[in-house]
């Protein structure tokens, strides 16, 4: 949004004033002071800090820049912010059993959640799934994977109350009576694409593994046992999602090598493919040592950023490349997540 001077001069980049709706309008600066002493849990000597942050009606600023020569301001605004407790409404239906009495009744109070969460409904006869959340509808030609004026909101968007016109009930992703369900790190429904996470529509995601399990159980239409749905969650947990998804493809590329050397890694990668590309230890589970079929793991783990950069770095550039895989890392090994967090999934 433009920055804007109340006496008229030219604003700089540092204005604490924004132009809305024909006004020009004082940000709200908010201000937290925190401090601390050691203790014995924590020597780090005495200090404190004050924070500072403004807030307009479009949210909190995030950024200053120009554009075009134009002092503007970045903000961050989230659907419910200020809004947090409007969730307590479906929160209560889910906890009225007389409004639990069917999927449409679920969904229904789960419409009302306005966090987005992927929610679960079980009875005697049927199952179903719906993602909550508060979606507002989106100004044409805008996309949320870049910056939006703030001449052009929310649909209906009113910054008095902070509210905008939803996507209907009817929208949001759903279903009932689907042969099974899986949550574990799902393909995102066409257009609900995770901007805040950058989870980007993608064609393998990790509930493939779960869902490959599961199916095998199923074949013929055999009904799984809870046993079999036990084993199922195993199996997929100790699998590689690039050798179950992605390395057939390129053996499949690849073909079988002249050169016996290559031959023989090729031999070992099909082989690892075939036995459903585990990273385990099976005689000695949850002691640190070797995995089975260590070979083909490790060849696994240094020809894949090789493989990553022979595919996309002639078109892409080492360039572009390196940004991409700054925001997407090639390898999800344990605890070394982006932000170096240990994130309990690996690979």
């Amino acid at each position: 949004m433009p920055l804007c001077d109340p006496t008229g001069a030219t604003p700089t980049i540092s204005s604490n004033y924004y132009e809305m709706q024909g006004q020009c309008v004082q940000m709200e600066t908010l201000t937290r002071s925190e401090s601390w002493t050691p203790n014995l849990a924590d020597s780090t000597p005495a200090g404190s800090i004050t924070m500072q942050t403004q807030r307009t009606a479009y949210g909190i600023v995030i950024a200053r820049a120009t554009i075009h020569g134009q002092p503007v301001a970045y903000t961050n605004l989230r659907s419910t912010y200020m809004h947090e407790l409007d969730s307590a409404q479906g929160f209560e239906q889910f906890n009225e059993p007389a409004d639990m009495r069917n999927p449409q009744e679920f969904m229904n109070a789960a419409y009302h959640v306005g966090y987005t969460f992927n929610w679960f409904y079980a009875d005697d006869k049927h199952i179903a799934y719906f993602n909550s959340g508060d979606n507002p509808v989106r100004s044409p030609g805008t996309n949320p994977l870049f910056p939006t004026w703030a001449t052009h909101p929310w649909i209906g968007f009113d910054p008095s109350t902070l509210t905008a016109d939803q996507t209907p009930q009817s929208a949001h992703p759903q279903v009932v009576d689907q042969d099974y369900l899986t949550s574990w790190n799902n393909k995102q429904a066409l257009a609900y694409n995770d901007v805040a996470t950058n989870q980007e529509f993608s064609s393998i995601y990790r509930s493939q593994l779960l869902d490959n399990n599961i199916k095998t159980y199923m074949t013929g239409g055999r009904k799984m046992t809870l046993t079999d749905l036990i084993n199922a969650m195993g199996n997929a947990g100790t699998q590689d999602l690039r050798g179950v998804e992605v390395l057939p493809f390129a053996l499949a590329i690849i073909g079988h090598p002249s050169d016996r050397n290559l031959a023989a890694v090729v031999n070992e990668l099909e082989a690892w493919v075939k036995s459903g590309a585990h990273r385990i230890n099976r005689a000695h589970p949850g002691t640190s040592g070797n995995y089975e079929q260590t070979d083909a793991v490790r060849i696994m783990d240094a020809w894949w950023p090789l493989l990553v950069r022979a595919e996309f770095q002639p078109v892409l550039g080492s360039s572009l490349l390196n940004q991409v895989e700054g925001d997407f890392a090639i390898n999800d090994e344990p605890g070394h997540g982006s932000s170096g967090a240990h994130l309990g999934s690996s690979f």
